[in-house]
């Protein structure tokens, strides 16, 4: 079987091409889009392992060399888990790329299907938009502090809209600014609503989703987010694992004696870790299991809440994918395995 090393642009590709023993038999350069580079693939003939770099359009052609007769494996390798070389282009990137892949030294990622890769990226679509929203707001609380007006409670609700758009404010820019940022927020609700409306149609009838909304703080788009996210609960080893797929472990840096935590990683999906984090403060302000484990961690000091509530948002992405893994809904005493799971892992 021959092996492909493919390092994907927009408009150009470099390929190089292994023989069945390792040894480099071309390199090559497609121009053109993703159509011109499968065609290029598919005219090789011979059984093919191809390898490429995990980007924004990898899924879509995963999909396109996955139709292939010719193409036996595909490895979509993540970049971070590439080693780097001092000469760095295109034709280098290619070889490492098809080296790896023969010699086995790079795990492929997880390519989800196309109906989960639509579901994930319309939760981080409504995400952005509910952030512009949030922007929005706050443009309008720093307009009315700005003219000395006091916005009452519920600002946001039917009747503070209201109060809102017929608050007396003293010149015309400001009245001016409010109109457009009314406009805006409207426009952007409206958004949001019709987003969400289509994301429960995409997954509310998924029972996985139903499943993790028994934990407490979980609601439905945040169930929505982790079970798009997670996909296939097999490819996690432990349960812990999914804690550092979210960015939720601390950095480590550790040599000899010294050992030194710092803050958590951020690696993977931000708007998971985002979703989890409200999550978690809806959570520890309920009685239960988590408000336990969230005062048991701040050890008396409302300065560590907030480092608390993310290590709760921690728990609460393994518990959950313990959930998807079993099947069981959320209990005390799964907390209490989890827990125990953790401890016994770490």
């Amino acid at each position: 079987m021959f092996t492909i090393g493919i390092d994907v642009h927009s408009r150009t590709h470099s390929m190089c091409i292994l023989d069945p023993k390792g040894k480099l038999l071309r390199r090559t350069r497609v121009r053109g889009g993703l159509d011109r580079l499968v065609e290029a693939v598919a005219a090789e003939g011979e059984p093919l392992r191809v390898c490429f770099e995990a980007s924004l359009d990898c899924g879509l052609l995963h999909d396109r060399l996955s139709s292939l007769l010719n193409v036996r494996e595909i490895v979509v390798a993540h970049p971070a888990h590439l080693r780097r070389s001092h000469c760095k282009n295109d034709r280098v990137d290619a070889e490492r790329l098809a080296v790896n892949a023969f010699h086995g030294w790079v795990d492929g990622v997880h390519v989800p299907s196309p109906a989960v890769r639509q579901l994930r990226q319309l939760v981080e679509f409504r995400c952005r938009q509910v952030r512009k929203r949030t922007r929005v707001k706050n443009a309008l609380r720093a307009l009315l502090r700005s003219r000395g007006v006091e916005p009452p409670k519920g600002l946001w609700s039917k009747e503070g809209l209201a109060w809102l758009r017929s608050v007396r404010l003293p010149d015309p820019c400001a009245r001016m600014r409010r109109r457009m940022l009314l406009e805006e927020f409207r426009l952007l609700h409206r958004q949001i609503k019709h987003i969400g409306r289509t994301l429960g149609g995409l997954a509310g009838r998924d029972p996985r989703t139903k499943l993790l909304r028994t934990m407490p703080g979980v609601g439905e788009r945040t169930a929505e987010a982790v079970v798009a996210w997670i996909d296939d609960p097999s490819r996690f080893l432990r349960s812990s694992r999914v804690a550092s797929y979210f960015g939720l472990v601390p950095r480590q840096d550790q040599t000899g004696d010294r050992n030194r935590m710092g803050g958590i990683s951020k690696a993977g999906p931000t708007v998971v870790r985002w979703l989890l984090v409200e999550a978690a403060w809806r959570a520890v302000r309920k009685d239960g299991p988590l408000r336990d484990r969230c005062q048991r961690l701040m050890h008396g000091d409302p300065q560590r809440k907030r480092k608390a509530v993310v290590a709760v948002a921690r728990h609460m992405s393994v518990a959950m994918l313990a959930m998807l893994r079993d099947g069981r809904p959320w209990s005390p005493e799964l907390a209490a395995s989890i827990e125990e799971e953790t401890l016994a892992t770490t």
